[in-house]
Formats: structure tokens, sequence, C-alpha cells
């Protein structure tokens, strides 16, 4: 099923399940396959959310759910940080369930953020809005694309 985010296009792909590891043979992997099942959440590659980003006027709402301590690698530029474990809590501090704009929510690898996507979908939030980075940030910093470094604090 081909949908349009802004001018750049993206599929909704068969289910991906994750099974590389062992890890993902877990309870934790069944989760998220389960999820991903049920709930097919929409994907959006690394290269199609930075043709968007750098193509549309209306950017959509980019939701890092990874935790602080993961942010000094960085994130993607204009990304709002929002942890997983707060996202249900905070998220309309960041953008209304009205809203129309695209939102993209990403962790490291792509697990976090399925979950992440399926709480906003039973938030309310509009199921054809919402959009999980597939591979994560490992996979955004995988093709090179720029990264927005965390301001150094004054001491």
């Amino acid at each position: 099923m081909l949908r349009t985010l802004s001018s750049v296009n993206y599929r909704l792909q068969a289910v991906r399940t994750f099974t590389q590891t062992s890890f993902f043979n877990s309870r934790y992997g069944d989760l998220v396959n389960h999820i991903q099942a049920t709930v097919p959440i929409h994907e959006i590659t690394p290269s199609d959310l930075r043709a968007t980003l750098q193509a549309t006027s209306m950017w959509p709402v980019v939701i890092d759910v990874r935790e602080s301590s993961e942010h000094a690698e960085g994130k993607i530029p204009h990304a709002v940080c929002l942890s997983r474990g707060l996202l249900e809590r905070d998220v309309e501090k960041v953008v209304s369930v009205e809203s129309e704009r695209p939102i993209v929510v990403y962790c490291a690898g792509g697990m976090r953020s399925i979950l992440a996507a399926e709480g906003l979908i039973r938030l309310g939030y509009a199921k054809e809005r919402i959009l999980s980075l597939r591979d994560g940030f490992d996979g955004w910093k995988k093709e090179g694309f720029e990264i927005e470094m965390p301001k150094e604090e004054r001491k």
C-alpha cells in the first residue's frame, strides 16, 4: 500500500519480524512482533525521513523515545527527546491529538518505537499519521545523515 508523507512516499511493508539474535526471541521481541501483526505500524526509512525533512515546509513531529543516557550519541535534527517511559504522559506537551502533522517516533534500533507508536494510537492519535523509523537511530547513523549533538552544559 503506497501512502504519501508530504512529497515522499513510504510503503506499509509486510509485517516485519525481529529475529536476528536470541534477544529478539525473548518475550519483548514476541510483544513487538505481536503488535506488528495485530496493529501494523507504518514505518518510514531513514532516507525517506531525511528527504521529508529537507523537502517540506510542514515537517513531521519527530520524537526520540530513547533514554536520556542514549542522547550523548546525538539525535536526529529537530527531534524532541521524550523517553519511552514518559511518552504517553507527556506527548500532548509536544503535539496535540488533534494535530494534522505526521508523527515519527524512533529509538536506537526500531523496537521501542513500535511500542511507542502503538501507545500513541491507543491514546487516540490517528494511526495513518503515526510512523516508526525503520532501524531507528542506528539506521540513520549508518546512512551517514546529519546528527545533532547535545549542547555542552555550562559549569
